[in-house]
C-alpha cells in the first residue's frame, strides 16, 4: 500500500452525489470504492496538469477514454478541492457547445 499524499484527503472526502441528484446517481456513486474514486480524481488532475487549457472532451480523447462525461464529473469534483480550476469557456469543435477549459492550480508542498 502506498503512503497517503497530501492531496488524498480532499479526494476521499468529497460527497459522492449532490443532494438534488436522483437515486440512480446515488446508487452509481456508492458503487465506486473510495480508492477507485480517488484514483479517477487523481487521473483527472494529472490530465489537466499535462494538458492545461483543454476541455473535458479533449482531455478524455487524449487519455483514450470513450465517454468524456465521467472525466467531466471528476473535474467538477476536484475543482471543489482547489486542485484544478475552471477557465474561460470556448466552443467545442465536436459539439459546437461552449465548454469550460481546465487549468492546474499550483499547490505548495
Amino acid at each position: 500500500m502506498r503512503p497517503m499524499r497530501r492531496s488524498d484527503g480532499p479526494l476521499f472526502e468529497l460527497p459522492l452525489a449532490r443532494k438534488t441528484d436522483p437515486g440512480t446517481s446515488w446508487a452509481a456513486a456508492k458503487s465506486l470504492e473510495p480508492a477507485e474514486l480517488a484514483g479517477l480524481r487523481r487521473r483527472a488532475i494529472a490530465l489537466v496538469t499535462k494538458y492545461p487549457g483543454r476541455i473535458a472532451r479533449e482531455l478524455s480523447e487524449l487519455a483514450g477514454d470513450g465517454d468524456p462525461r465521467t472525466l467531466n464529473r471528476r473535474l467538477g469534483e476536484v475543482e471543489r478541492t482547489g486542485l484544478v480550476r475552471r477557465g474561460q469557456a470556448r466552443r467545442c469543435v465536436v459539439t459546437g457547445k461552449l465548454c469550460a477549459t481546465w487549468w492546474p492550480v499550483e499547490v505548495p508542498f
